[in-house]
């Protein structure tokens, strides 16, 4: 039971990421700095997946990757709900826009560009999709908690 839900777990993250891709380069939707750090916890989220459904562990080891889930996940929320908290900003009150990602890697010193991927800027507060009523840092969101508690079960779960 718990290999195949590491094998849904890895499922979806693959899913979001092609979905994410699918928006950059076929619909034309850049990324801010908090939507490639929430990126970053699905692809470690999906390879911790990954690894723990070809291991296949025992309790102790179990442990281990829902430990490694939560952490990512906890990563992710953080990420995410700092991205709903400037998109729900009034209007005037987000930070101004940053640079794109490459730029700042290659201009400015590592700690200042950091900081905007962590922080946000104004790109991060623009609500550009929707689905049902919620942006895709919204979605995100919700499948971090997924994943969070899923992790926690499966931790407690003998």
């Amino acid at each position: 039971m718990q290999r195949t839900l590491y094998l849904v777990g890895f499922l979806i993250c693959l899913a979001l990421l092609a979905t994410v891709y699918y928006f950059e380069y076929a619909v034309g939707l850049k990324p801010c700095p908090l939507c490639i750090m929430q990126r970053i916890a699905f692809f470690a989220l999906g390879m911790t997946c990954f690894i723990a459904f070809w291991q296949n562990p025992l309790t102790y080891g179990r442990r281990i990757y829902a430990a490694l889930i939560s952490a990512f996940s906890i990563f992710g929320v953080v990420m995410a709900g700092r991205q709903i908290y400037l998109q729900h900003l009034p209007l005037g009150q987000a930070p101004p826009c940053a640079p794109g990602l490459n730029f700042m890697l290659q201009h400015f010193p590592l700690h200042q560009t950091l900081q905007v991927l962590f922080y946000g800027s104004g790109d991060c507060a623009q609500v550009h999709w929707t689905f049902w009523g919620l942006a895709m840092s919204e979605w995100s969101l919700l499948f971090l908690v997924g994943f969070l508690i899923s992790a926690i079960i499966l931790a407690v779960k003998k």
